[in-house]
């Protein structure tokens, strides 16, 4: 193989390209790789999936169903949301949560920051 570029897209993340070489069988050939490189976040959930949360700012009840281990969304929505404003920013976990349907209407499901999940005690959460 060989490393044919690297590119700093930010300080935790790169892209590279790789060629790896085959010289086994009668016919060697080449392929190309892209590989997106981050570094991981050492932040760890402080919430469970199945738990009950508030949302510190909006308000409203939801019940965690997964989550990562710091923003996944891209640019455009982290500024809408404000997620740089937070103090840990993009770099703590963001829950998946469903939402109360009493609390907002319809069957929605949200991404929220550690920072804005404040936990409750376990109730009923109205969701589709």
């Amino acid at each position: 193989y060989e490393l044919i570029s690297a590119l700093e897209v930010s300080p935790q993340r790169w892209k590279c390209r790789v060629r790896v070489h085959n010289a086994v069988g009668a016919i060697p050939f080449c392929v190309e790789y892209e590989w997106e490189l981050r570094q991981q976040s050492n932040a760890q959930p402080k919430l469970d999936l199945g738990q009950c949360i508030m949302h510190a700012r909006h308000g409203y009840r939801a019940a965690i169903v997964g989550w990562d281990a710091e923003c996944e969304k891209d640019d455009e929505w982290c500024r809408a949301e404000g997620i740089d404003s937070l103090h840990l920013g993009r770099a703590q976990p963001f829950y998946h949560v469903l939402v109360d349907r009493r609390d907002r209407a319809g069957s929605q499901m949200d991404y929220i920051a550690q920072e804005e999940a404040r936990p409750v005690e376990v109730q009923p959460i109205e969701h589709e």
